[in-house]
């Protein structure tokens, strides 16, 4: 089996940090404690490891369908930039003490701004790097198409699926199913976007 590269391992481990520290931030600031009383620093090793393993799978699947191997990057800078738009909003929740009303819109939108831009580094630099640098207006474009794109896809079928509820499911429980649901079909959606519409890969 392929072992993970030094980019990929260097990668893997920057947007792990980068999420573990964004993770221990926002659990601090919301009091949630971690099972067995786990202290939080300790996410800045468990998720880079975590990320290192989920690039090592995608080189695994890899064999199958070589899209995998980009897909567990893919994954990962996903996740982080979860991360990072939580991890700004909740910093300028705690700076200002403000978590509603037009402020809160505006901390949403800064801290979606970052993480689009974060989104867009790490895949063009990362995920689907081939070893061109070359910044493109055009493809810059196209990633944000395909991020709203992306974003109406997750919004049409969580409200398709928040419509299917199963009657013995809570409507909150549900809720998060079909934002689960959502998220999971424009993550696949956007990456396909990505690989032959933004960075020009074929599958």
């Amino acid at each position: 089996m392929r072992q993970i590269s030094r980019r990929d391992l260097v990668g893997a481990m920057i947007t792990g940090a980068t999420t573990g520290g964004a993770v221990w931030g926002i659990f601090s600031y919301l009091g949630i404690i971690l099972p067995f009383g786990i202290h939080g620093a300790y996410l800045l090793i468990f998720i880079p490891i975590l990320w290192i393993f989920g690039v090592q799978l995608g080189y695994s699947l890899g064999l199958f369908w070589p899209a995998m191997e980009q897909f567990g990057r893919y994954c990962a800078v996903g996740f982080t930039n979860a991360s990072v738009d939580f991890g700004i909003l909740y910093i300028c929740i705690a700076v200002t003490g403000v978590a509603s009303g037009i402020l809160f819109a505006v901390f949403k939108t800064l801290s979606y701004i970052i993480a689009v831009s974060h989104s867009y580094f790490w895949n063009k630099q990362w995920t689907f790097y081939n070893g061109n640098a070359h910044e493109s207006v055009g493809q810059l474009k196209r990633f944000i198409f395909v991020n709203i794109a992306a974003m109406v896809v997750n919004v049409v079928t969580s409200s398709i699926v928040i419509m299917l509820r199963v009657p013995n499911i809570d409507i909150q429980r549900w809720a998060g199913i079909s934002a689960i649901v959502g998220s999971a079909v424009a993550l696949i959606f956007s990456f396909i976007g990505f690989r032959r519409f933004v960075f020009r890969a074929s599958l």
